[in-house]
Formats: structure tokens, sequence, C-alpha cells
């Protein structure tokens, strides 16, 4: 039996990351929810924790989301990591990618683009 894909949602505003979290159950993902970046650094450095996806905002309090995808690729994770901001452009994009973001999605969120989006990622890490 294939277990349920593992989808870590880094979002420190909580409306956002319950709207994200309740989706995405419904696809059958396994949600493991952060709402600061450092937590999500200690769970993955630390304690070992391993996703199939990450979904991270971009604004984070104590750190930005391409500070975090540049963390995580510098200490050899290579998880997929799609990045969710509010401010569309394309050199904000072209940075995030730059930086090893899988992926650039514009808020406000359209749930069936972010779907495709991590399926793509999903299907990239397996």
């Amino acid at each position: 039996m294939e277990r349920n894909p593992i989808l870590a949602i880094i979002e420190d505003d909580e409306d956002t990351q319950e709207l994200v979290a309740a989706f995405f159950r419904q696809k059958n993902f396994t949600i493991v929810p952060f709402n600061d970046a450092r937590l999500f650094l200690k769970a993955v450095e630390k304690d070992g924790a391993q996703f199939d996806v990450i979904l991270t905002d971009f604004m984070l309090p104590h750190m930005s989301g391409i500070e975090l995808v540049k963390k995580l690729r510098s200490i050899g994770v290579e998880t997929p990591l799609i990045l969710i901001t509010a401010h569309k452009s394309s050199e904000r994009a072209i940075e995030a990618i730059e930086a090893g973001a899988y992926d650039f999605v514009v808020k406000p969120l359209h749930f069936p683009q972010l779907q495709v989006s991590v399926e793509r990622a999903l299907h990239f890490s397996r």
C-alpha cells in the first residue's frame, strides 16, 4: 500500500495555512504545518523530518522563502519547494528559481493551479 504524500506548509497566516491544508487533506496528502521557517529547519536539520513537497510563503518572519530555499539547498535537501507570494514580478520568480525553488505561485491562490504545481513537484520528487 502506497503511503500518502507528505506536504510541509510553511505559512505564518493561519487562515491561509488552514485553507491550503484542508484542500490538500481532501486530496489525501499528509499535512505538516509550520508557522515559522526556523521551526521547519529545526525539524529537517535536527529531527531528520522528510517531506515529499515543501510549500512556503515568500514573506515569513525571521527568514524569507528565498533564504529558506537557499539554506535547504546548502544542507543538501533537494525536496521540491514551491514559493507562494503576493507580489507578481518576473524578477522575484527568476530569483526564486535561481535559488533552487521548483515553482512559484502568486496569491490570491487558485487551488486547481496550486494542485497542478504540487502534483508536478511530487512526480518530480519520486
